[in-house]
């Protein structure tokens, strides 16, 4: 449920009018004043509500980015899944003064779209125009896709039907009409019977750094048309391409560097890419493959508040040759040789294991076992 219908305020309500509106409904609701079994579940929402519309952050971040940006409100927007997105932009954002009623017009005042993006517009943010296309109520019609209505036959002009099994009563929107009472005799012949036409508009759209897939944005009365002239609000629902060279993690950043194999052992310094473009950064000797580096606000910027950026992980990937010259072979087998005590332990140890699993295999058979 939207916050603003639920404690019955316009989405420009006051402070004090935000105020007034909770302490009635507090009242009315409260656990120790009604009864009802469902009331304790309706005080804890207005509370939620009451809890961010009172605040001017929070307010701001609701009315731009719904319950979610309150709710992460500078944690990052990563690990949705988009489809149960746009199922909760449905039910929790079309509601409210936006949402349309069924004897009014067949479709939704409020508007969803979803905007692509590269991975380094939304790292850089952009200001970017789309195009929409917006519904209005046919001017010969009113909305009603009729020229001729009656009163629908099958829910006698009630909008819904009702039934009874036991003594449980059941109520639903009249399948014939759609819930709207009245039924069409003769289509609107200037919209099909649809009532409504379709608009073209192009809206610009200034995108902050940082929005990452499923994080969604709302644009007052860039929606569809009603009635009276008014327009409904415009949610833009992204979606991010990946990036060729990094890997997004929330805030951070995480990119594979390849290092060849003399670089790790000797150590120096390495080139790495970032969002403000190159940067070195000094390798100890003796990194091992896997090592993983941090560099501290080299990541993403937090589309609600930009002072917050994640970090940049570079984690190293030690290459080697695919083949070697006669020369270089000569080379690493001095280099082998060079190490003359070290070589020998590691053989050693590795001997060393090879019998203790001779041993083991051995113990395993002689019993008359396999191990598994």
């Amino acid at each position: 449920m939207d916050y603003y219908t639920l404690l019955g305020v316009e989405r420009n309500a006051t402070k004090e009018e935000i105020k007034r509106a909770y302490r009635k409904l507090a009242r009315k609701y409260h656990p120790d004043i009604c009864k009802e079994p469902e009331c304790e579940e309706k005080f804890k929402e207005i509370n939620e509500a009451f809890q961010v519309l009172s605040d001017d952050q929070k307010r701001q971040l609701y009315d731009k980015y719904g319950k979610e940006g309150v709710k992460r409100g500078g944690e990052g927007f990563e690990g949705f899944d988009f489809g149960d997105l746009f199922e909760d932009i449905m039910e929790q954002m079309f509601g409210g003064r936006n949402r349309r009623s069924q004897r009014d017009l067949p479709y939704d005042l409020d508007k969803l779209v979803k905007v692509v993006l590269e991975f380094e517009e939304s790292a850089y943010g952009i200001s970017k125009e789309i195009k929409i296309h917006y519904f209005v109520p046919c001017p010969k019609c009113s909305g009603t896709g009729a020229e001729k209505v009656e009163k629908c036959p099958t829910c006698f002009g009630m909008g819904t039907i009702h039934h009874q099994a036991g003594f449980m009563h059941f109520t639903q929107t009249c399948p014939d009409c759609g819930g709207t009472g009245m039924r069409a005799t003769k289509r609107c012949n200037k919209c099909g019977g649809q009532g409504y036409q379709i608009k073209e508009e192009k809206v610009k759209v200034q995108i902050p750094a940082g929005v990452d897939t499923s994080l969604k944005m709302r644009i007052p009365g860039k929606g569809n048309r009603g009635l009276k002239g008014e327009r409904g609000d415009l949610y833009i629902v992204f979606e991010v391409k990946p990036s060729t060279i990094f890997k997004r993690d929330g805030l951070d950043l995480w990119v594979t560097v390849p290092v060849f194999f003399t670089t790790a052992l000797l150590g120096e310094k390495i080139k790495i890419p970032t969002l403000k473009g190159e940067r070195e950064v000094e390798l100890k000797p003796f990194t091992k493959n896997g090592t993983i580096l941090r560099l501290k606000r080299e990541g993403v910027p937090n589309p609600t508040n930009p002072t917050r950026k994640g970090d940049l992980y570079i984690k190293i990937d030690i290459k080697y040759p695919s083949k070697l010259t006669d020369h270089q072979r000569k080379l690493i087998e001095e280099l082998h040789q060079s190490f003359g005590n070290a070589v020998k332990e590691h053989r050693n140890f590795l001997e060393d294991m090879l019998k203790k699993c001779k041993s083991w295999w051995e113990k395993f058979i002689q019993k008359g076992k396999k191990p598994e």
